[in-house]
């Protein structure tokens, strides 16, 4: 190529002009091949687009050929090759520094694991007692003899009876901080695995961290619900579309939807996935992805009757939240979570607690798209799950609980991550300097969700420890209904029936038969729903008219859920209280514990008059 340049330009032009063009052919020369040495080295790490391995073969081939000629311009510092590899120093400091937030991360979660064993979400104890009864052998049943799917994820079931059944009654729910801690810890390991295909491994623990250490997904994991389950299914189809096994990506979205149905949307991408780049895999991964799905929804036909579970179907018809209830939540929960408005001055926040600099989260999420489909294309469409999760409860507006947000919030928060992750890696300058600057960025922007998940870090027997905490507030109740459990084990015979609004805590650690007011385990209730005697279309309310046709012998109820009728005049002919308690039943009352929770004061308990008491 050396020996045809100058051939070319002296048929061209004459005289002078010949010098000039050939300085300008040079200096073309010089600036493309710097320019195609960047993109090379970029090439060997980066799998880049077709194109750029096009140019960067077409470098190599000129390489072979001679360099470029002398006297042209010096590199800029912005354009310099060597800036695209971190200096050993820096690559050290930050894998160092990476591992210690990693590590101190999964002390703090584990730590949190054991200190708030007994402070679980009520819902959390209506799959304790499936799971018990399950491994007494009295079938898939709350109630014995009664078949009614009153908590979805069966799969998550089937494992709890598995560990029930090794264990002593009563030993389930501490069994299950450290399943689900286990559980989070395999999630670091896939994360780890999976962002090292993306990003440097410093980079990979970051933001492992900061998707572990606050959210829904580790406050919904320390309340003992399935969710940890479900978000590792979910990490995991990622991994497996990042190396292009979309056989497994199948399965593990499949594994998925049988937990929360809202998964659908991950199936649908591993279904299509395969469709769009591997063909060949295409009927393999729909048998995978639908085969779980299949099996689990059909038998549950099949055993309760519906494949769906009746706990969703009472949900809809006890729970009226206001028009947009469900968009609000879900974006409050993006806003509380990483702090990214934290890049804007501050602004006036609406009425409803929405910044409306939550809008921040588009940009940075369509940068961590950009970036993953740029590198692996079939794993950036996992993006349609939490977006897809998004809409659906948008148009559904259904009563949102803190689990449901693991359907959205910790994706949603690895591309946004990524994506700040991408514009590290572009800031202009050193390498190593672009590296800090991320680093820092992620630490800052995770650090006040961190201090809201977990300050003071003490344990719940001391009276430092804050009832603003996500894992606290209303969940506190549930040392109260253990209590009121152990009472009316003393005074309740076998056969009779116990009435009550919330079925968690209380029916797992009294275990005779519980109706059910708001119909999750008692389909019967629900022709008395929706309740128009109710203190909010948010709350659940036993209806008067439910205990006038079904009498049960017992009433166990915080006021506010039972406010009408506990007034209602038949009812104090009928029935006759037999004990209250506050509503915060704990050893010790921490600093800021309300007075109320939700607008209640109590706990009652009431007998029916022509019932005896059984006290042993």
């Amino acid at each position: 190529m050396r020996a045809e340049r100058p051939r070319l330009a002296a048929t061209s032009v004459e005289g002078s002009g010949c010098l000039l063009s050939r300085a300008a052919a040079c200096y073309f020369d010089r600036h493309a091949r710097l320019v195609c040495r960047c993109l090379f080295i970029r090439a060997r790490a980066e799998s880049p687009p077709v194109v750029v391995r096009l140019v960067a073969r077409a470098l190599s081939r000129m390489r072979a050929t001679g360099g470029a000629p002398a006297g042209t311009r010096s590199v800029p510092a912005h354009d310099d090759p060597a800036r695209l590899q971190e200096p050993t120093w820096a690559q050290g400091a930050l894998w160092v520094a990476g591992a210690a937030v990693l590590g101190a991360c999964l002390v703090l979660v584990g730590i949190e694991h054991y200190w708030l064993t007994e402070l679980k979400f009520d819902d959390a104890y209506i799959h304790f007692r499936y799971a018990e009864n399950i491994a007494r052998g009295k079938g898939f049943v709350y109630n014995d003899g009664e078949r009614v799917l009153g908590s979805g994820a069966v799969p998550w079931n089937l494992t709890l009876a598995a560990i029930a059944a090794v264990l002593p009654a009563g030993r389930l729910p501490g069994a299950v901080s450290v399943l689900n801690y286990l559980a989070l810890l395999a999630c670091a390991a896939v994360l780890l695995a999976s962002l090292r295909e993306l990003v440097p491994l410093w980079a990979g623990m970051v933001v492992t961290a900061a998707l572990l250490a606050h959210g829904p997904l580790v406050v919904s994991s320390i309340g003992g619900m399935e969710t940890v389950l479900l978000c590792l299914l979910y990490f995991l189809t990622f991994f497996a579309l990042l190396r292009g096994h979309h056989v497994i990506a199948g399965l593990s979205a499949g594994a998925a939807v049988c937990f929360r149905l809202e998964s659908v949307f991950l199936a649908g991408v591993a279904i299509g996935a395969p469709l769009l780049y591997d063909r060949r895999q295409f009927w393999r991964t729909l048998g995978a992805t639908l085969l779980l799905p299949s099996f689990v929804y059909l038998w549950a036909w099949v055993y309760f009757g519906f494949p769906i579970a009746n706990s969703t179907i009472a949900k809809r018809i006890v729970y009226d939240p206001p028009r947009l209830y469900a968009a609000r939540v879900c974006v409050k929960t993006l806003q509380d979570g990483l702090q990214l408005t934290r890049f804007w001055p501050r602004v006036r926040v609406a009425e409803s607690g929405l910044d409306p600099r939550v809008v921040l989260w588009l940009p940075f999420i369509s940068f961590g798209f950009v970036f993953v489909r740029r590198k692996r294309p079939a794993a950036a469409l996992v993006l349609a799950q939490p977006v897809g999760a998004l809409a659906f409860y948008a148009l559904t507006n259904p009563l949102m609980f803190p689990w449901y947000m693991c359907t959205f919030a910790p994706l949603l928060s690895l591309f946004a991550l990524l994506g700040l992750a991408a514009l590290g890696e572009r800031m202009p300058g050193p390498r190593a300097l672009g590296a800090v600057v991320t680093f820092i960025a992620i630490t800052y922007l995770s650090l006040p969700a961190v201090v809201q998940t977990w300050w003071p870090l003490v344990p719940p027997s001391d009276p430092r420890f804050s009832a603003a905490l996500p894992n606290a507030g209303p969940n506190a109740r549930v040392y109260q209904y253990e209590n009121v459990a152990r009472w009316l084990n003393e005074r309740v015979r076998p056969t009779d029936r116990v009435c009550a609004a919330e079925i968690g805590t209380l029916g797992y650690y009294f275990p005779g038969r519980i109706l059910d007011g708001l119909g999750l385990v008692s389909p019967e209730a629900l022709r008395y729903h929706p309740n128009p005697l109710r203190s909010s279309p948010l709350y659940g309310a036993i209806p008067p008219p439910l205990v006038h046709d079904l009498r049960p012998e017992y009433i166990v109820s915080m006021d506010i859920f039972a406010e009408h009728l506990f007034s209602d005049p038949w009812f104090q002919e009928h029935y006759t209280l037999i004990g209250r308690w506050p509503w915060y039943g704990g050893r010790v009352p921490w600093h800021d514990l309300p007075a109320d929770m939700w607008g209640g004061f109590e706990m009652r308990a009431y007998r029916r008059l022509d019932v005896s008491s059984a006290r042993r």
